[in-house]
């Protein structure tokens, strides 16, 4: 186990006993979304002591976190470990949906989703969750992480769990490029 890993699990345990694990939901996706503007501080080799700990302050007053969360962003700033943020936050937002019954899915999609597209596709990937888990229950409730990708042409990809399901126009342009160029070889030798 890394030890992004045993801190993000440290975090949870301890929010878990006290109860707190609704609380952290919130702040830490607050935390994940700042994260790539501040990459550069956080891999800073030459930060002082009082200069990590002031960023582990701010970091905490600007998601206004629980105690724990806050104490954790200090640990990791102790101990010269605030470049293992984003790793920490990944892992513990895995557990925490795993906890909720929630499954993140990444979704490409041609153009930008409407709300109803977002609701159905939701749901659609809920049932093929459940169906590759057999008869469990996979996740209740289904988050999408959209991004528009338009040479897609037209509907989307999905990657869950170390799952690609291509649902696109050019994932389909590719299998039957593949498909005509099989049997080709395969009737001219």
């Amino acid at each position: 186990m890394s030890a992004a890993n045993r801190y993000a699990l440290a975090l949870f345990q301890l929010a878990e006993q006290a109860g707190q694990l609704l609380v952290l939901a919130a702040p830490v996706a607050q935390l994940r979304a700042v994260l790539p503007s501040i990459a550069t501080t956080l891999h800073n080799p030459r930060l002082t002591p009082a200069q990590r700990t002031a960023v582990a302050t701010a970091l905490a007053g600007a998601v206004q976190a629980p105690t724990l969360l806050a104490n954790t962003l200090q640990v990791l700033a102790a101990n010269r470990r605030l470049a293992l943020l984003p790793e920490v936050l990944a892992h513990l937002q895995s557990l925490l949906d795993a906890a909720q019954g929630t499954s993140r899915v990444r979704v490409e999609t041609a153009t930008a989703l409407t709300d109803v597209q977002r609701t159905k596709l939701a749901n659609l990937l809920s049932t093929l969750l459940t169906t590759l888990a057999g008869t469990k229950q996979v996740a209740k409730h289904v988050v999408l992480e959209d991004t528009v990708q338009p040479c897609l042409l037209g509907g989307f990809r999905a990657f869950v769990n170390g799952h690609v399901w291509d649902a696109s126009v050019q994932g389909g342009l590719t299998r039957l490029h593949s498909h005509l160029r099989q049997a080709f070889k395969t009737t001219h030798g």
